[in-house]
């Protein structure tokens, strides 16, 4: 009689990571993308979704027909309230939306996941050959560029905070001058992003024998906090000097702070236009912690709360509307603040290393492409040849 063969032992299934665990894990995943781009990846994502339970199709995996339809589709689409259709750039921002989604699936698979996401969806050609053919198209159209928000020139700055001053007659126009002010210089001087910015605290704004800094902690394309210490140099004009500017927004947070609605009504009533400069002498300061930037109430109240990210180009829009140039201010935004410093500093002749131990850019195809020349005559060899 044969031997009979032991039964094997009874197995206990491995221990697993609790379904609430996961979600924290995916929630802490969440921060490879800046809050603004998982912002945007959101929205792209739920309106996928919809689309996909109206049509019947499954959104996670997605069949890569699917998302190749669903692109073409907005190809010929047109946003709500709009005549042109959406831009290359946007439906771009779309399909990275929903690659990213697949991959984060795969890194963490709480959701929904019945089968294998192979081949991997964020890596499949058709997509990337999808997109490649729609700018083709929009190239052949002549809607294929970009539009760029203009840079904000030297003069054009200066133009903004001038007006500004000169038409702060109430006590209101004053508070909001003052920190106007302090937005344009301190994201031109900084070749800021909007986000950083409105990301300033005060802490970061330091003097160090007789030195100003801003000390960027995060920015877009530095997520891991490595921080970048920029320049803000004293202006030799009390109209640019971005130290000055910063003090004066100071000057009323804490008086608000300290005194209330009606003690920054008594300091900004008897405001007057600067004639010298402040930032050599100490001032009183708000708490390290608290944004620089704050919101202003319709009341005239100076909250808690950081001011949006929105309301950097509200400021560049409004400002240049106000001043008698010329200019179509819908051109600007809150990134030709950035740009402006980048095409000032090539016209002045500044070299590329200097540019971006400002701006940040880890690469010199990167930074060019902020700088936007207004004139085919700006730094062209042509006009030196002594024709």
């Amino acid at each position: 009689m044969p031997d009979v063969l032991p039964a094997p032992a009874a197995t206990t299934a491995p221990a697993s990571i609790s379904v609430a665990g996961r979600q924290r894990i995916d929630d802490a995943l969440g921060d490879v993308l800046a809050p603004s781009t998982r912002r945007a990846y959101e929205r792209h994502w739920q309106a996928f979704e919809s689309y996909c339970q109206v049509s019947g199709y499954q959104s996670l995996p997605a069949d890569v027909d699917v998302v190749c339809e669903y692109l073409h589709i907005m190809e010929r689409s047109r946003p709500a309230g709009s005549d042109r259709p959406y831009k290359v750039s946007y439906i771009d921002q779309v399909a990275a939306a929903i690659k990213y989604k697949h991959r984060a699936a795969v890194a963490m698979p709480i959701a929904v996941v019945d089968q294998p996401l192979t081949p991997a969806l964020w890596e499949h050609p058709k997509i990337s050959d999808f997109m490649r053919a729609m700018r083709n198209r929009a190239s052949r159209a002549g809607t294929a560029a970009p539009v760029q928000e203009q840079p904000l020139l030297l003069d054009e700055l200066t133009a903004c905070i001038s007006t500004a001053r000169a038409d702060a007659d109430t006590w209101r126009k004053h508070l909001h001058e003052r920190r106007d002010t302090a937005v344009l210089l301190l994201g031109w001087v900084g070749a800021q992003r909007r986000s950083e910015i409105t990301g300033l605290r005060v802490r970061d704004v330091t003097r160090t024998y007789s030195k100003w800094t801003m000390t960027v902690r995060r920015s877009k394309t530095d997520q891991a906090g490595k921080e970048h210490v920029k320049a803000l140099p004293t202006g030799e004009s009390l109209i640019t000097c971005g130290p000055c500017a910063y003090l004066r927004w100071m000057e009323a947070v804490t008086t608000y702070d300290e005194h209330g609605r009606m003690g920054l009504i008594r300091l900004l009533a008897r405001s007057e236009p600067p004639s010298h400069h402040i930032c050599r002498n100490n001032a009183p300061l708000p708490k390290p912690g608290s944004p620089v930037f704050r919101r202003i109430t319709r009341a005239g109240d100076i909250d808690e709360r950081v001011m949006s990210d929105e309301m950097v180009s509200t400021i560049v829009r409004r400002r240049l509307a106000a001043t008698d140039l010329g200019v179509d201010a819908t051109d600007f935004g809150a990134h030709s603040l950035r740009a402006g410093f980048v095409t000032e500093a090539y016209l002045n002749g500044k070299e590329d290393r200097q540019i971006m131990r400002q701006s940040g850019h880890r690469s010199t195809s990167g930074l060019r492409r902020y700088a936007r020349e207004r004139s085919a005559y700006d730094n062209n060899a042509a006009t030196g040849l002594g024709l």
